[in-house]
């Protein structure tokens, strides 16, 4: 979306606004939310490490409601290659992935780092 991404170049005092969009989506329809999360995932990835302050909160939002958010695997590893870009380590992102298997966890790893 050209707004958020207008927001998003504002720099990182956005990110306020981004984290409240991003809470509030889990009360949208999937369509809906899908496409917001589109969104969302572009603008923090467009401020990559100046919107690592966020990362701690978007986290914590997957871990306490991962259905909401992690509805799919291309979801989940769309979400984790931008937290990654986000300067999120690895060992962060794989408590994301706390309730998969050890396969599908290994599997989205290896789609987001690269390997």
């Amino acid at each position: 979306s050209p707004f958020l991404g207008r927001i998003a170049d504002q720099g990182p005092s956005v990110l306020p606004e981004l984290l409240l969009m991003l809470e509030n989506s889990r009360k949208l329809l999937p369509e809906e939310r899908w496409k917001l999360s589109e969104e969302l995932r572009n603008a923090f990835k467009r401020l990559g490490s100046d919107a690592a302050p966020a990362s701690p909160k978007i986290l914590a939002m997957f871990q306490k409601s991962p259905d909401d958010f992690l509805d799919t695997r291309d979801n989940t590893i769309a979400w984790l290659i931008t937290l990654r870009l986000m300067g999120v380590e690895e060992k962060d992102l794989r408590r994301v992935l706390q309730r998969m298997s050890p396969e599908d966890k290994g599997r989205i790893l290896e789609a987001v780092m690269g390997g």
